[in-house]
């Protein structure tokens, strides 16, 4: 991460026509910086420069000028004045060359490149090109080898260059020596080769990765004040990266005046937090981790068998105080409600049908029923859904279940209920053609997922599934399909349908209640006719118009159409009409009725 600006003054003194490192200022220290080099030519009567050092931390990159130098005789008198370089980063002070200006304080920054420099960037740029020349020629010698064992298979197996033009062969030499040329030359050349601007790039990186970068300025004391100046030569100091160790040998009596080594370690670890203390360590072995994931499983099973059995007892109590023998024919029924309560629960824990049907097989086998016999039945009970009398008590079991883990007890009068249908007498008839279809929706449910978040807005959902399914068994409907905000279900009788909407409505009101944290509210529409049925689901005109009506009503409302009303007479039920509306894509005007659930209100 990029740091401030560090700001130097150095004092340097001419010796033997060398720029000696006398001494380092701060960078709010210029004055003394110069009055340091006048008191240097004063006392030992040698030339005497100031140049201040900018250190920009983010590029690596250092820019330095002289801002006092001694006048050209005190100069000539102490040796020759060396050409300078503004430097880099990357850059040293070696041999006495330090970064200059024409002016004495501009900002001239043209490089003077050294004959060495020169000599050692023509004889890179040799090396350059003697590697590339070789390279072109492995290349180029393995290219021919391929292109010659291609030639070569061909004329051992004519065969396959007889069904070629010379065109199509000529191509195929062409594209092997090529794909060979380049499969060997380029990751050669990017192996030998450095691409990236040629040797003086690499050095000046080279020794960038040498150079540390300078810690930020502390108070730093005031520089020694030395009475005699000793020949001294200047120390190249290889400045290292932060993440790098200081090398051994770097003393202090190698490091400038000024420097202190604590400087850069304080600064190098400023931002790091403390690392937490380790932890000893176990002498337990690490269980493998698919022995911990079985662990896990069985413990999961486990419990969800405890549950199972919690709840087998809350409903044999129910059953028995209404039924106190329990006949093989009942027990089948229960053993039904078992398997929609396994659905549920496997449900809510994502089991996949083998785990299910482990389940199911345990809790049917510790009423007395023999384990093949319980085995059998968990394998293919799922062929029961196909058959109303069946699907009616797998259903009421998923609605016990589903009060059971709700914390509800107001499960006595469904299972009651579904008893009660399943002992009833079947009817020999064929089952009418006319189908009343019902549709619930529930209303607001998208406000109230982004207000509530999804798990309390699944959780209502889940109450609304329960509430309706348990009308459906009380009243023999049948679900069709679960649509996200609601029901699509079936009756074969309409009076059915309409005394099962009722108390759907009724029972939401009581949830909310009990709940007015968990407020669910349901429009719910209905209509009557010869639907299409085709794999187990229902189409056509009748299911349209049912869906259409639904949608028309309102919060807490119960609309049908006028033959619903008509299947539904002579039951007890108030039908007030609310005269013609005219529906989404139906051309003529629908006259609909609402059915009053509510007690009404006198005047």
């Amino acid at each position: 991460m990029a740091g401030a600006v560090v700001t130097h003054y150095e004092v340097y003194a001419l010796d033997d026509q060398r720029w000696i490192l006398h001494a380092r200022f701060h960078g709010s220290e210029k004055d003394e910086a110069v009055e340091e080099a006048k008191r240097v030519e004063r006392t030992v009567g040698i030339a005497a420069k100031v140049t201040r050092e900018i250190y920009h931390p983010g590029n690596n990159m250092a820019e330095e000028q002289i801002v006092y130098i001694s006048d050209k005789s005190m100069r000539e008198g102490s040796g020759r004045r060396l050409p300078t370089v503004p430097r880099s980063g990357g850059g040293s002070r070696g041999g006495g060359v330090g970064g200059a200006s024409d002016s004495y304080g501009g900002n001239d920054t043209a490089a003077v490149q050294s004959p060495a420099a020169r000599r050692t960037k023509a004889a890179e740029s040799m090396g350059v090109v003697l590697k590339l020349t070789i390279v072109i020629t492995v290349a180029l010698v393995i290219a021919g080898t391929v292109t010659g064992i291609v030639s070569a298979v061909l004329e051992k197996y004519p065969e396959y260059s007889v069904q070629m033009s010379d065109s199509a062969i000529s191509l195929l030499m062409f594209s092997s020596f090529v794909v060979s040329f380049l499969i060997t030359a380029v990751p050669l050349a990017m192996t030998l080769i450095n691409w990236q601007s040629g040797g003086g790039t690499r050095r000046r990186k080279e020794s960038e990765a040498q150079r540390p970068r300078p810690a930020a300025p502390k108070a730093q004391p005031k520089p020694r004040k030395a009475v005699e100046i000793s020949p001294v030569e200047e120390v190249a100091i290889p400045l290292l990266p932060l993440d790098a160790a200081l090398p051994a040998e770097l003393d202090d009596d190698s490091l400038p005046p000024n420097f202190e080594t604590s400087d850069l370690l304080e600064d190098s670890y400023q931002g790091i937090p403390d690392l937490p203390p380790a932890e000893p360590a176990s002498n337990e072995p690490e269980k493998p981790p698919e022995l911990d994931a079985a662990a896990r499983q069985a413990e999961m099973m486990d419990d969800l068998s405890r549950r199972l059995t919690q709840f087998l007892t809350g409903l044999l109590t129910s059953i028995k105080s209404q039924r106190p023998q329990l006949d093989a024919y009942n027990k089948f029924g229960l053993d039904l409600m078992l398997a929609g309560a396994v659905e549920v629960l496997g449900g809510q824990k994502h089991l996949e049908t083998p785990e299910k049907r482990q389940l199911l097989t345990g809790i049917i086998e510790s009423m007395g029923t023999k384990p093949d016999t319980a085995r059998a039945f968990a394998e293919k009970y799922e062929d029961y859904l196909v058959e109303q009398r069946y699907m009616v008590m797998i259903q009421s079991g998923r609605s016990a279940m589903e009060n059971f883990l709700g914390g509800s007890d107001s499960s006595d009068e469904l299972i009651a209920s579904a008893l009660d249908s399943w002992n009833k007498p079947q009817s020999q008839q064929s089952a009418p053609k006319i189908v009343t279809v019902l549709f619930t929706d529930m209303v607001g449910s998208t406000d109230m997922t982004q207000a509530q978040g999804d798990q309390a807005a699944q959780t209502v959902v889940r109450r609304h599934n329960t509430i309706v399914r348990a009308a459906l068994a009380q009243y023999s409907g049948k679900e069709v399909k679960h649509t996200g905000d609601g029901i699509m279900a079936s009756f074969v009788s309409a009076s059915n349908g309409v005394e099962a909407a009722v108390a759907i409505q009724k029972a939401v009101a009581s949830h909310n209640a009990k709940h007015p944290d968990q407020g669910l509210h349901l429009r719910i529409g209905m209509n009557a006719g010869e639907p299409i049925e085709e794999e187990d689901d229902l189409f056509g005109t009748t299911v349209q118009l049912a869906a259409r009506v639904c949608a028309k009503a309102d919060t807490d409302q119960v609309f049908c159409t006028n033959v619903v009303r008509e299947l539904s007479s002579g039951k007890k039920i108030d039908f007030t009409s609310l005269g013609a509306h005219a529906l989404k894509g139906f051309r003529d005007p629908v006259e609909l009725f609402e059915v009053v659930w509510k007690a009404r209100k006198k005047a």
